[in-house]
């Protein structure tokens, strides 16, 4: 019915089970290498018939099921696969120029098998490199290298606080340690008001820290963008092991503002 786009990869889409918790429907991760229409399209059923849905834009529930609708979404209208589609529109020599056989979509990284249309950021398996690449052109308003891959107005949307005005935060693994950082499209709002937008947008840093090593961020009052990567494998529960590389960063900040005033 009335969930929408935003509301998807904003994680307010509702599509949640029924403890309103972290997991997603299995079959994101069960899908064979080659996965066609059917298989996909059966597992999006599995999620919409599966979730006992909260009204969009009421709850932020984090898991995978908004982000492999989306995706699904945009492989309908696209007529791409979701590995097409990030090689045409990131990958490509005359975007980010990533080499595309170390930048590939899996529905299990573990051992790089099965099929990750629809696995969402988990299922990436890149490098630092090339994960680095992407925060630049976020930096840059949208432009790498000299080319344009987002427009600025897109770029401000992913970044920008995307609560609506009556949203709560049922299910987040940060607030486990009295974190209530909001988020963005894909992204976590890191700063010090995060219910006031006019505060928080003085000293955010947007981020994207994930189960499977990787902890990026953008500083914009900085002007820098950083990553952390450790291949750290986790089959702990809520906060993954890798949770190392958030505490770690956040350490890292002070030397990195010192270094830049040194500049």
């Amino acid at each position: 019915g009335t969930i929408t786009k935003r509301q998807l990869l904003a994680f307010t889409s509702g599509l949640r089970d029924s403890s309103r918790s972290s997991a997603s429907a299995d079959c994101i991760g069960d899908l064979p290498d080659g996965a066609g229409d059917t298989e996909k399209n059966a597992c999006i059923e599995e999620i919409r018939t599966g979730t006992a849905g909260d009204t969009p834009g009421e709850s932020f529930v984090y898991n995978s099921n908004h982000m492999a609708v989306a995706a699904r979404m945009a492989e309908i209208q696209s007529g791409l696969t979701w590995q097409q589609l990030f090689n045409q529109y990131l990958a490509a020599g005359d975007k980010l120029n990533f080499d595309t056989s170390q930048a590939v979509w899996h529905a299990n990284v573990s051992d790089k098998s099965g099929d990750g249309s629809l696995a969402g950021a988990y299922g990436l398996v890149l490098s630092a490199d090339h994960y680095m690449r992407f925060l630049t052109m976020l930096l840059n308003n949208g432009v790498y290298n000299g080319n344009t891959i987002l427009s600025a107005s897109s770029v401000r949307e992913i970044l920008s606080d995307q609560y609506e005005s009556n949203t709560t935060i049922r299910y987040s693994q940060f607030a486990l340690f009295g974190y209530s950082w909001q988020y963005g499209l894909g992204n976590w709002r890191f700063c010090s008001n995060p219910s006031d937008a006019t505060v928080c947008n003085g000293d955010v840093n947007p981020h994207s820290f994930g189960a499977n090593g990787f902890y990026p961020w953008i500083d914009p009052a900085g002007g820098y963008a950083a990553v952390i990567g450790a291949n750290i494998r986790t089959q702990s529960g809520l906060i993954p092991d890798s949770a190392t590389n958030l505490f770690f960063g956040e350490n890292l900040k002070p030397y990195i503002y010192a270094l830049l005033a040194s500049q």
